[in-house]
């Protein structure tokens, strides 16, 4: 498994919905939505392919916690984590 770098400072962490992000659960479809956020949240180009390369790096539930760092998802507090059933 593939631990997420932590984002450094001076990145945006830009707020996402679980709805904006889960609207498709396809994996390319989760990193548009990611992409498309740090970019107008204004990541850097670096920022961005780091975020690429790591949730490219593993399985589906690897994508899902990398993305969840980068990503201030609503409701991360809320005792569910990414790739955890929601019972």
């Amino acid at each position: 498994m593939t631990q997420a770098s932590p984002v450094p400072t001076g990145e945006p962490r830009p707020a996402v919905s679980f709805e904006e992000l889960g609207r498709d659960g396809n994996a390319f479809a989760i990193m548009g939505v990611a992409i498309r956020n740090l970019r107008g949240a204004g990541a850097s180009r670096e920022h961005i392919a780091k975020y690429q390369q790591e949730a490219m790096s593993g399985d589906y539930d690897n994508l899902l916690r990398v993305t969840a760092t980068y990503l201030d998802i609503d409701g991360a507090d809320s005792g569910w984590h990414p790739g955890e059933d929601q019972d």
